[in-house]
């Protein structure tokens, strides 16, 4: 028979706005997390193992465990996280919860690490609420439980996580886009140092299909440039490189009679997101440009096509881009495909330049949403 237990791990470190403010916090120690892990129906489940990770440039690094209680409640305590190298001044949080029968729930944050007192200082009684779903297969049994080589297993009710093996891949990741015209309009991309992207984490369970598992942010550490010249077919989407990590998971219970021998009763890989790489790359062609040129010269207002402006002959025009971009089929791993956003914050840039010296047409940029993330050309006749 199983016992009901959730294995729940979590990367990195917590700060008071990654948790829901409305929840209440009487009751709550500000030294630590209170999670709440509770069935579908509400019911609380008690005896669930918590291990507690931090991400590092050496990998996940075990902190803690701790049990839930008889309500389903367990602390984590504040972890202090000063003494930990990250890739880029970003520590994660990562927080997966499995039980038999249900889904495996996972939830990721990231922080960056810039303020020291940050690192040591900011859980200010933070609690979070963990509802776990029916399985879709309602399987109730997991891999490898109750036999294995030919041998019942004699579970001792003693759980743990374990990484068990990761590769390096890297992939390009859509983080924003350049419009040009070839033989008109020149442009360049810049997405320089702290520019960040927050990148979709994929799952898949037991072989199976893959799907969404939270997000992580990753921040740049070097500038990187993509100039339109060379790039055939106009406007495209701008690709950087990320380095991510292939981790095969698993979910044990220490042996019985051998405590040195632990079984895999839940086994899922993870593509989780590391570092920045730069090397920027073009991508897929996209559309916007080319609306009328006197329409959007006229547009005053600028109520139809966002903020617009003229791009002089010989003249260099630097948009600073802001706000937030999100990208559907930002990257792809084998079957899987991933978002991401990009947030620029001034830290990512446009440069547009008309190179038609003939004097016979006007050309103007324009972002038309007013939020200047993506800046589109068109041109017409004087």
């Amino acid at each position: 028979m199983f016992k009901r237990f959730v294995v729940v791990f979590l990367v990195a470190i917590f700060f008071s706005s990654l948790f829901n403010s409305s929840l209440s916090m009487a009751a709550v120690d500000s030294s630590s997390l209170q999670l709440d892990i509770a069935d579908q129906s509400g019911s609380p489940v008690c005896g669930a193992v918590v291990d507690v990770y931090v991400r590092t440039t050496g990998g996940p690094i075990w902190l803690q465990q701790i049990i839930t209680d008889e309500y389903g409640v367990a602390r984590v305590n504040r972890p202090d996280l000063t003494k930990f190298d990250f890739w880029d001044d970003t520590a994660d949080i990562t927080l997966k919860v499995f039980y038999p029968g249900k889904e495996v729930e996972s939830l990721y944050w990231s922080l960056p690490t810039s303020n020291a007192e940050a690192l040591s200082g900011l859980l200010s009684a933070p609690r979070r609420s963990i509802q776990m779903k029916d399985s879709a297969s309602g399987q109730s049994t997991v891999e490898g439980w109750g036999v294995e080589s030919g041998q019942a297993l004699r579970g001792s009710g003693v759980f743990r996580s374990k990484r068990l093996t990761t590769s390096e891949i890297s992939r390009p990741v859509v983080v924003g886009e350049m419009h040009f015209i070839s033989d008109k309009v020149r442009a360049e991309f810049s997405y320089e140092t702290q520019s960040s992207t927050t990148i979709q984490i994929g799952k898949a369970v037991g072989g199976g299909s893959w799907s969404g598992n939270g997000s992580l942010t990753r921040t740049t550490t070097s500038n990187a440039t993509l100039p339109s010249d060379n790039i055939s077919g106009g406007s495209c989407q701008v690709k950087m490189e990320f380095a991510f990590d292939y981790e095969y998971w698993a979910y044990q219970e220490q042996d019985v009679d051998d405590t040195s021998v632990w079984h895999n009763i839940y086994t899922w890989v993870e593509f989780v997101p590391n570092r920045f790489l730069g090397f920027p790359t073009p991508g897929e062609s996209v559309g916007g440009d080319m609306e009328p040129k006197d329409s959007v010269k006229n547009d005053i207002y600028n109520q139809l096509y966002g903020f617009h402006g003229e791009l002089f002959p010989g003249a260099e025009t630097t948009h600073e881009l802001k706000n937030t971009k999100s990208f559907s089929a930002a990257y792809t791993y084998g079957s899987w495909t991933g978002s991401a956003t990009a947030n620029y914050s001034t830290k990512a840039k446009v440069k547009q330049t008309c190179i038609d010296n003939s004097g016979t047409h006007e050309y103007y940029a324009y972002d038309m949403d007013k939020k200047e993330r993506v800046w589109y050309v068109t041109y017409g006749a004087k």
